[in-house]
């Protein structure tokens, strides 16, 4: 999407990717049952969408996107690291 926008200099490509990120940090989670994989694949989606768009985003939807990488990325990853596997049968780390 950023580079079709750099390309064109559409706004299309923005107004699109502001509502895909949007989406993305509206869903519960971004974990698997079994692995982190899918994790962080959203996270670095998040975080591409965060730092390609961070002057055509508003403030609004960047805080939003930061929020999720933290409370659906980096808390769930950080309590697994700090050994609560409680209910879970992953294989990252």
């Amino acid at each position: 999407m950023y580079y079709a926008y750099y390309m064109t200099g559409d706004r299309k490509y923005v107004v699109k990717a502001e509502e895909l990120a949007l989406q993305m940090s509206a869903l519960s989670h971004w974990a698997s049952d079994f692995h982190f994989l899918s994790t962080s694949t959203a996270m670095k989606s998040a975080s591409y969408f965060y730092d390609l768009f961070y002057n055509e985003f508003s403030q609004s939807t960047l805080n939003t996107i930061a929020n999720a990488i933290i409370e659906k990325g980096l808390n769930p990853a950080n309590s697994y690291y700090e050994g609560n596997t409680t209910g879970t049968h992953n294989d990252w780390c």
